[in-house]
């Protein structure tokens, strides 16, 4: 509490000691911070020493217990000019981005950022003016077709139309590549996908045409290190555009701390060694046969059960009685493929006795041509760099106690299971040709010549305001009143206050999340996604 700030030795030493105390990113400081920073600078005493810089409309750390209303408190506190005490100076200009940008933010931010619910009222001191200095665009096309400035830098919104009779997309055909065209009228893709592929078209046709100013201050051609792609939120969407993007050539990396779980090469290597281990396990069993370790298809693996009858259930039984029963003509093909399979299987787990599982694994990518497949797939170094982390995970748990591929398998189910997701291995630097994929939060205080902002469409999340007990640090707690009597359940005034609190901080959140995005782009912003 206010009344209770009493700063210890220890931090009386410090305010001796330092002369001024600087915080960058003030808007996203905490309490716990406030109190720190407080403490160990003078303004108890009333000497003025400390120095902060900061932007209200980017604090989007509420979830971290970031307090925007500290800095909401200085900024209306302190005066402009003229004093020599608790001086506030305001920085306008922005040095990032073309003019067509910064319309665009100041546009929409006029109209729907207030102090209700921003935090702050968007008005002439709150809003962006250009500070930066870009060369014009002139077009190469005929004087009558002149493209003027503000024409090619504008900001574009690309919207997919999900029709409510038949659930098909519309969207302007300009910007659709030929497999979305086709699959529109018969085999609707995914949302996230047709969004994907939709900014996938338009990449392809910025990539090598577009002009963006380079360090020199000249125009060159936009390349795909030039783009990104920001989202909301990673989850569920980060690895569907990643694919998209991949198939249709275009490379790409997705900075995430999850996904190697999920990545197709670690899923069936990881379902290899269970099969080594124990072959009776259907489902590692038909993985590892229909992927590229052994090829079958799934008429073959249909054809196999269907033609044995084994009290056992087990899919590998019915392998070995497949092999030792058929004798047909126009079945000798697959026989010999599945008494290979049973002969391969059988010999790893003989090997798997008395070998180390980092050696296992590296027969399974040689001896299998395993490791050169995974290469020669779209994102071929990232699957590449993928297996070698997982070797890298072998050795380190050889030096553990445990032992054997048993205990190997277990302890990586037991980290897929409880999400400690060790994210795809790094390969890229940041000179690497390829489009950026990434979440909003990720992007704070970088730039991107050319940005997507993917996912407008996408709901707000409210599901803690739907809970039978809400908690807020200034109102407390507040839960739901049971009457058993009657049987019923209902909120309380008090939940509802809370609730509402925490719609009003959350849109507010929503909304400087949607500012931060918006004012990463240094030339071009587009903005895509679905309506209905």
């Amino acid at each position: 509490q206010e009344g209770s700030f009493v700063p210890t030795k220890t931090a009386m030493g410090y305010r001796d000691y330092f002369k001024e105390v600087m915080t960058d990113e003030y808007q996203d400081s905490n309490l716990v911070q406030e109190f720190i920073l407080r403490s160990i600078s003078k303004d108890e005493t009333g000497q003025n020493n400390r120095f902060m810089v900061g932007d209200v409309k980017q604090s989007i750390y509420k979830f971290r217990l970031a307090r925007p209303e500290l800095f909401m408190e200085k900024y209306k506190s302190y005066a402009k000019e003229g004093s020599d005490d608790c001086v506030r100076i305001d920085l306008k200009q922005n040095f990032r981005s073309r003019n067509e940008v910064l319309d665009t933010v100041n546009y929409v931010f006029y109209r729907i950022m207030t102090e209700a619910l921003g935090g702050i009222g968007y008005d002439e001191d709150a809003a962006l003016y250009p500070g930066a200095v870009y060369p014009e665009y002139m077009s190469e096309m005929p004087d009558e077709e002149q493209n003027s400035q503000s024409d090619y830098y504008r900001t574009e919104v690309i919207l997919l139309e999900t029709k409510n009779d038949d659930n098909q997309l519309e969207t302007d055909e300009e910007n659709v590549p030929d497999r979305l065209s086709s699959e529109i009228d018969e085999d609707m893709p995914d949302k996230k996908e047709a969004e994907a592929l939709v900014i996938a078209g338009k990449i392809k046709s910025m990539v090598g045409t577009f002009k963006i100013t380079d360090h020199s201050g000249a125009l060159r051609a936009a390349e795909y290190k030039d783009m990104v792609i920001l989202l909301r939120s990673n989850a569920g969407w980060d690895d569907v555009f990643k694919k998209v993007l991949e198939s249709e050539g275009i490379p790409c990396y997705v900075t995430s701390k999850s996904g190697y779980f999920s990545a197709l090469e670690i899923q069936e290597v990881l379902h290899f060694l269970r099969v080594i281990d124990n072959p009776r396990q259907d489902i590692s069993l038909c993985c590892v046969l229909k992927s590229e370790l052994f090829g079958f298809s799934e008429e073959d693996l249909a054809r196999i059960k269907g033609e044995t009858n084994t009290e056992s259930d087990c899919y590998y039984a019915s392998m070995i009685q497949y092999c030792d029963t058929c004798d047909s003509g126009e079945d000798n093909d697959l026989k010999r493929k599945v008494t290979s399979c049973l002969d391969k299987i059988d010999g790893y787990r003989k090997l798997a006795l008395y070998t180390p599982i980092h050696e296992l694994i590296y027969k399974i990518y040689y001896g299998e041509g395993y490791y050169y497949f995974a290469k020669a797939l779209p994102g071929g170094e990232q699957r590449k760099a993928n297996l070698d982390m997982l070797i890298e995970k072998a050795f380190a748990f050889e030096k553990t106690s445990f032992h054997g591929l048993f205990h190997f398998v277990r302890y990586m189910e037991q980290i897929e299971k409880y999400e400690v997701d060790y994210g795809e291995a790094g390969i890229m630097d940041e000179n690497a040709n390829v489009v950026r994929i990434m979440s909003i939060h990720k992007s704070k205080g970088l730039e991107f010549p050319i940005c997507f902002l993917a996912g407008m469409a996408k709901q707000f999340n409210m599901m803690d305001m739907r809970k039978s007990m809400v908690y807020d640090l200034d109102y407390g707690i507040g839960a739901d009143m049971i009457n058993p009597e009657k049987r019923y359940v209902a909120p309380t005034i008090r939940k509802k206050m809370i609730v509402h609190k925490m719609k009003q901080e959350m849109l507010g959140e929503e909304l400087r999340v949607l500012y931060v995005a918006m004012t990463r782009a240094k030339e071009k912003l587009i903005l895509t996604g679905t309506i209905t």
